[in-house]
């Protein structure tokens, strides 16, 4: 098969593998519907993913059976099931059942204190005589003696699990791992693909100070540093000796013991059982946190088949946390490179978002997109679980299948040869830990990370490419092979180091050998493995100096390295865009980016490629191909590319065949219309109107103030019994609609009163399948309406931690056991009456949360959120300012313009604020828009004089589920608080986000 019967057709494996939160009871019907849903709109597999609301217990006999039932379908779809080794996050505890062993079980950290007479326990690590000098120390002594002030550390658990000792983390895979295997008879490669591991870490709250602690700490210490910890721990903390090589010492130790009681450990037990093993850590795109909680990424990604990586939000960043796994994957010969993203974007995020945020990131080195997240169910607070749900709960989903589309033929490209690196750029991780400070964030620290960040970005901009050498992977993979500096699998003709304070001898002694050039970006540095040293300065007097900045850096770069891109526009680099080249024999497959989200119109670029050859473009919506005309300049292939904001291109340079020479055509504005109507419109399902205040009493108690859903928790906390909730909405209708629905979440668990009448559900169900729809015909009325929700049993959060606690859950959990024998029920005492208390300890935690509710019918919203006619045209501006606020769906609308004789038209878009729009002209499809340049192609449909024109806009669920009231609006970090935020946070009042046009659409003339 040749690549471009690949690029049009990508393989399944080259497709996404979504994040499948399973957050609720699970039943077999259900699973099967999803998988296939998954399959319609392009992903390639799903790992299973125990999920925040899970209801079935986790590891229980039930629970396998379900992915059972799951890889089943998977191999009915074709599709590629992963297991996921945790319940919820981080990876390592088995659902609490490894830290319910005992504190000896669990994470460990480091604290200290100033204390007179200290307590001596089992806690205390060691005592210290102190000279104080401010709020810090002058000196120190170890003592024994706890009579009078000491300066005390002692070690505190912290629940998670000990992830630095490996007798911990055996017992996480007995416990996790051993039992799929034994459900799956030891054939479990036969099933699935292989185990996501997520988040693990020895500190695991987030960007906390603390420094890691576990039994054999002191132990491993003096094996890696040499000397005796606990004779100079106060240098942890305070700024007392030389305290920048401890530091040094302490983190490099507890990198060491991370990575091969963790990493190494799960993926030796992977690798022997023909599985793959892939995930991520939590925190790597930082120097700061990253020593914080997992000392070093790089090294763990050692251990990983599929080296992954986590990224949040819409934000794009720098490239290091990209590069950092793309180039282990590249040294350790791993073709492929994970990343779980989409993650907070909230229910807003644009086609375009997800091509930017993933785009960024395929650019740099990833190449399997791990969607978060396709959730099993939106009830209760699901929905607000890091939304978007990327899946059928969203209006958009069946054209989703565009961006699987796109990212699976870029996969197959950039998995189809060798990535192009000639540059090795040092990593100074080992300098951060000389310059961490566990009691406030470091300057000297953040000024290494900003210029090595700053060297990577315009690195990055001036298209020249590169890897980055840890220093623990280059001690074990690297060597100097006849004046190259080889890593692992890689090569490289140019050392770049960052500016840093200390470099390992072994990284220095194999600089001398290296016959390239050595580009020092910093000053020499003054150590070597953390300790002060002249080695640096030896060894690097001659090499090449340059400061950060682009130019210097670009022109010391090009001095030896000649790239094979070249990207400018008017004589200027083209800094925003960046470019993944990978080369398999005489073809070359180069990706470009462009990361410019801002207002910048389209830009046509000149690329000048290194050689001469056919070049040809892979549309990556469609997967079509056609030849580039270009020109030959000396011995370069010179063409034009057009780039709009985010806009990609896939291009295949091929030396041994010609070149297509020649002028790409342009398309040239002849004559333009503005459509200000008049439209007609129609929307796809009824509008809505959510209630997400009411008013709340207890049994036959007042009625409360008006307050939100979000936060009747607090009121209700110690409720036990009856409440009812009372939603009030006005309707002020010329002609009042018979039809009404409303959208009820459990109505089986409650009764509902629409105006004093009790209504029933009986089938159907709205946007999420817990979202149960009741018709509720004839009960609306003009004037004031209530709807009541009265939950007969319902149980605050207070009253179900106490119960919660008499079933004693820790217990239960600490006492589970693998089954020696090979009973279906792998787990003891996991049957009976402890399946039942987990059960209910489930339902307890989930069950009994109070939500919004939804109605649906044939009306507009006017501004004060009175209910009326749907009667009324509309126009293509904002359809949330037009009466539909909170609509969750497609509008349709329909106009008619005049065309010329003849040339090429197409329909400008640039004011869209929906999420897709369809265009359809005289009826016929004719394009979809989905981001910029916003313009859809019209020309074969369109004839002289009158035409049709119809566009269908689809919205987003944002305007539907919010968050609707946090005072800075929309937002592009969301997660669970940004819906229940309070105080300063909080307004009464609603954000919604334009849907539609904010501006006219224009049909444009041309040729």
């Amino acid at each position: 098969m040749s690549i471009y019967d690949k690029l049009k057709n990508p393989d399944i494996e080259m497709r996404g593998m979504p994040f499948w939160s399973w957050n609720d009871t699970l039943t077999e019907d259900e699973l099967r519907r999803q998988i296939r849903e998954m399959k319609k709109a392009g992903m390639g597999g799903f790992f299973m993913h125990a999920r925040t609301g899970l209801i079935t217990p986790y590891l229980s006999e039930e629970y396998f059976d379900m992915h059972k039932v799951c890889v089943d379908e998977a191999k009915k779809q074709g599709m590629v099931p992963w297991l996921y080794d945790e319940d919820c996050w981080p990876s390592g505890s088995a659902g609490g059942i490894i830290e319910a062993k005992g504190e000896q079980f669990q994470q460990k950290y480091v604290d200290f204190a100033f204390e007179t007479n200290p307590k001596v326990d089992r806690y205390t690590i060691a005592l210290y005589d102190v000279e104080r000098q401010g709020e810090g120390i002058k000196s120190y002594k170890r003592t024994n003696g706890a009579a009078g002030e000491k300066l005390v550390f002692r070690w505190v658990p912290n629940g998670y699990i000990d992830i630095l000792d490996a007798n911990c983390v055996k017992a996480f895979i007995e416990t996790a791992y051993d039992l799929f295997d034994k459900v799956f008879e030891g054939k479990t490669k036969e099933y699935v693909r292989g185990v996501f591991t997520d988040e693990p870490n020895f500190n695991k709250d987030a960007f906390s100070p603390r420094a890691p602690w576990t039994n054999d700490f002191e132990l491993d210490f003096a094996m890696i540093a040499g000397y005796e910890l606990l004779d100079r721990l106060p240098e942890l903390v305070f700024d007392v000796g030389d305290y920048k090589e401890l530091r040094h010492d302490y983190y490099k130790t507890a990198s060491i013991m991370f990575t091969y009681a963790y990493a190494n450990q799960i993926y030796d037990w992977c690798d022997e059982r023909g599985l793959e093993f892939t995930g991520h850590y939590l925190l790597e795109d930082d120097l700061q946190v990253m020593t914080q909680h997992i000392g070093a990424a790089m090294p763990l990604y050692m251990y990983e088949h599929i080296p992954g990586i986590d990224h949040l939000c819409r934000r794009i960043i720098d490239p290091m946390l990209v590069k950092q796994v793309s180039s282990v994957a590249a040294q350790t010969g791993r073709k492929r490179v994970l990343s779980e993203m989409y993650g907070c974007t909230g229910w807003n995020t644009s086609f375009e978002d997800y091509k930017r945020i993933a785009q960024w990131q395929y650019v740099l080195g990833v190449n399997l997109t791990c969607e978060h997240l396709c959730q099993y169910t939106m009830r209760k607070h699901r929905k607000r679980d890091y939304p978007a749900s990327i899946f059928y709960q969203s209006p958009w989903w069946h054209d989703f299948k565009a961006i699987e589309d796109m990212f699976a033929r870029v996969a197959t490209a950039m998995t189809s040869g060798e990535p192009v690196a000639k540059i090795l750029v040092i990593h100074p991780i080992e300098s951060a830990w000389c310059e961490y400070d566990v009691l406030k964030p470091s300057e000297s620290l953040a000024k290494i990370d900003k210029a090595f960040k700053e060297i990577l970005t315009n690195l990055s901009g001036m298209h020249v490419d590169y890897e980055l050498g840890d220093e623990q992977v280059m001690y074990e993979l690297a060597r100097v092979e006849e004046g190259k500096l080889r890593v692992g699998e890689r090569h490289y003709d140019m050392v770049i180091i960052p500016p840093c304070v200390t470099l390992r001898g072994s990284t220095l002694r194999m600089l001398r050998r290296f016959a390239g050039p050595v580009l020092l970006c910093g000053g020499i540095p003054e150590r070597a493995d953390g300790s002060l040293s002249d080695e640096a300065a030896a060894i690097l007097a001659e090499a090449e100096r340059c400061g950060t900045d682009f130019d210097s850096l670009k022109a010391a770069v090009l001095k030896h390295i000649k790239p094979t891109v070249t990207l400018t526009a008017g004589g200027k680099d083209m800094k925003d865009v960046f470019v993944r080249e990978v080369e398999n024999g005489s073809e070359k497959y180069i990706y470009f980016a462009n990361l410019d989200n801002g207002g910048t119109p389209e830009v046509f670029g000149e690329v000048r490629l290194a050689g001469k050859g056919l070049v040809r473009e892979v549309n990556l919506l469609t997967g079509d191909v056609a030849d580039i005309p270009c020109r030959t300049e000396g011995d370069e292939t010179v063409f034009d590319l057009r780039f709009a904001p985010v806009e990609s291109h896939l291009i295949v340079f091929d030396t041994d065949k010609e070149p297509v020479i020649g002028e790409a055509e342009k398309f040239a504005e002849t004559s333009s219309v503005e459509l200000a109507g008049p439209w007609t419109m129609k929307r796809s399902r009824e509008n809505a109107l959510t209630l997400d205040f009411c008013r709340y009493k207890v049994g036959d108690g007042d009625w409360s103030e008006r307050i939100h859903t979000i936060h009747l928790t607090k009121p209700l906390a110690d409720v036990r019994g009856k409440v009812t909730l009372a939603f009030d909405f006005v309707c002020d209708f010329e002609t009042l609609p018979e039809e009404f629905t409303l959208a009820v979440e459990d109505p089986d668990k409650c009764e509902v009163y629409v105006n004093g009448a009790k209504v029933e559900y009986v089938d159907g169900w709205y946007v999420d399948t817990s979202f149960k729809t009741i018709k509720i015909k004839g009960l609306v009325k003009n004037g004031d309406n209530r709807i009541e929700v009265v939950i007969p049993d319902y149980i605050g959060k207070n009253e179900a931690e106490k119960e919660i606690e008499t079933l004693d859950i820790p217990r239960l959990k600490g006492n589970m056991r693998i089954h020696p024998g090979n009973k279906a029920t792998v787990l003891l005492p996991f049957e009976g009456e402890p399946y039942d208390k987990i059960l209910r300890c489930n339902n307890l935690r989930f069950g009994y949360e109070l939500e919004s509710v939804y109605l649906l019918g044939d009306f507009r919203v006017r501004e004060d959120f009175v209910l009326t006619d749907d009667s009324e045209n509309v126009d293509c501006s904002d359809f949330a300012q037009q009466g539909y606020p909170f609509f969750s769906g497609t509008f349709i609308c329909e106009t008619e313009f005049d065309a010329p004789e003849a040339g090429k038209a197409f329909v400008d878009l640039s004011g869209c604020g929906s999420i897709v729009a369809k265009v359809y002209v005289n009826d016929s499809y004719a394009d979809t828009v989905f981001w910029r340049p916003k313009r859809g192609e019209i020309t074969d449909f369109v004839h002289p004089g009158k035409n049709k024109l119809r566009i269908e806009f689809t919205t987003s669920n944002r305007n539907l589920l919010g968050p609707h009231h946090h005072i800075e609006g929309e937002l592009t970090a969301v997660g669970p608080d940004s819906f229940m935020t309070e105080g300063g946070a909080w307004t009464d009042g609603y954000s919604f986000v334009p849907e539609g046009l904010v501006r006219a659409p224009r049909i444009v003339f041309g040729k």
